[in-house]
């Protein structure tokens, strides 16, 4: 699976808790080793369930989310806000942009439906971005189409 972990920010992170984690933890004397080791083994099978149970809520994640794509492929954020009583575009866009972005880190890079997925909502990205709605403006108004263009570049 692709991780948030593929992002250097992230890996930093990681590295600190490892390294601090590590030094917090270092065995006093043999006799705590001993116990530290058995207390381990029950925090690794743990931990083996956990990911089990984590690898099973994001498949029935990707899977729900594969089902509620759009037939134009799109994924709309509904919000409260409506342009002539429709979902504006920059919603959509960036509602799509979310998704398409969520499932490129939580499936592998060989998932064909993910894959597939994702680029019908790269094609109504771009199309949508040539909407007419979502032309640049300087006006001083509640405008979602920022939200569209931001997510759009993500």
């Amino acid at each position: 699976m692709r991780s948030l972990f593929s992002q250097p920010i992230a890996w930093s992170f990681v590295l600190a808790i490892i390294v601090v984690g590590g030094l917090a933890s270092a065995p006093a004397c043999s006799m705590h080793a001993a116990a530290q080791d058995q207390q381990s083994t029950a925090q690794d099978q743990q931990q083996a369930k956990d990911d089990e149970d984590y690898d099973a809520l994001i498949n029935r994640a990707v899977a729900r989310l594969l089902e509620i794509q759009e037939e134009d492929g799109a994924w709309p954020y509904e919000g409260v806000y409506r342009v002539r009583r429709q979902i504006p575009v920059g919603y959509r866009i960036g509602g799509t942009a979310i998704v398409c972005t969520a499932l490129l880190y939580a499936t592998p890079a060989d998932h064909e439906s993910a894959n597939a997925a994702i680029r019908r909502g790269i094609e109504i990205i771009l199309k949508d971005m040539e909407h007419p709605l979502m032309e640049p403006s300087t006006e001083d108004a509640y405008d979602v189409r920022v939200w569209g263009h931001i997510y759009a570049l993500d």
